[in-house]
C-alpha cells in the first residue's frame, strides 16, 4: 500500500478557482463584481439603453460611474489587501471591535 507524507503546518488556503483565487476570493469577486455591474445596470436615474446611447445626464453618468469603481475597488481590497498580513475582512472586523471597545479613561493627577 502507498503512503504519502502530509505536511501539517500548511497555513494557505488552496487555490480552487482557476488555481488563482482562493474560494473566498471567488465570492467576494461575485459579490462584488455583482454590486459593480448593478450599479451600471439598474434603471436608477436612467437605464442602460439610455447609458449606452448618450441620452442619459452627465451627472448621472458620472455618479454610475463612481459606484462602479467604487464597488470595483472595495471587491479587491477584499480580495487581495493583507494589512499586517492578515486578510482585509480580519483586519476590519479587528479595527471595528478596537473602536468599539469600553474605553476607560484615568484622569490625570
Amino acid at each position: 500500500m502507498r503512503s504519502f507524507k502530509i505536511p501539517f503546518d500548511l497555513n494557505n488556503e488552496d487555490k480552487i478557482i482557476g488555481g488563482y483565487l482562493t474560494l473566498k476570493q471567488g465570492g467576494f469577486a461575485a459579490l462584488f463584481g455583482g454590486l459593480a455591474l448593478c450599479s451600471l445596470v439598474l434603471p436608477i436615474g436612467g437605464n442602460l439603453v439610455q447609458l449606452i446611447t448618450g441620452k442619459l445626464g452627465a451627472f448621472t453618468v458620472s455618479m454610475k460611474i463612481a459606484a462602479f469603481i467604487f464597488f470595483a475597488v472595495t471587491g479587491l481590497l477584499f480580495m487581495f489587501a493583507k494589512p499586517g498580513g492578515q486578510s482585509f475582512y480580519k483586519f476590519l472586523i479587528i479595527l471595528v471591535k478596537y473602536v468599539c471597545r469600553n474605553k476607560t479613561i484615568y484622569p490625570s493627577k
